[in-house]
């Protein structure tokens, strides 16, 4: 028992299980995955990182996400307005009447101006439109 104390790598796995808890990096961990619930009891989980935007149709939101790296699409009854106070108001935004963006997607690029301005997903072809107001917001992003 004497000779395994001695080891270096024991020793760091004591001081491992000594160490406290990061609280912040745990929240951090569990804000990697969304839970969305509809207005009815259907729900819907995804890795944040999978999340591309939601698009408004009527009484229902399309989200549209990456499934084994392809854009694919699930259907909520909820509106855009409920949706959104389920997100992360820092990493998601409303940029249209009837899209909400995921910001933090990487490959993202805003492109035109402020009365043709639209949100290029390059590598997947996918344009969205941006309103007035938050072409001059994202511009400042």
């Amino acid at each position: 028992f004497e000779v395994l104390q001695e080891r270096a790598d024991y020793q760091a796995l004591v001081a491992s299980v000594r160490a406290p808890i990061n609280l912040k990096s745990l929240a951090r961990d569990q804000h990697k995955i969304l839970h969305l619930q509809s207005d009815l009891s259907e729900s819907f989980t995804i890795e944040k990182a999978y999340f591309l935007y939601a698009e408004a149709d009527g009484n229902y939101v399309i989200i549209h996400y990456l499934n084994q790296g392809r854009p694919s699409t699930k259907l909520l009854r909820m509106n855009l307005k409920h949706l959104a106070g389920q997100l992360d108001a820092d990493a998601f935004l409303r940029i249209h009447n009837s899209y909400l963006l995921h910001l933090d997607f990487p490959d993202l690029e805003l492109e035109g101006n402020a009365k043709t301005a639209h949100v290029h997903f390059k590598r997947y072809g996918i344009q969205l439109p941006v309103s007035r107001a938050m072409y001059r917001k994202l511009k400042g992003i």
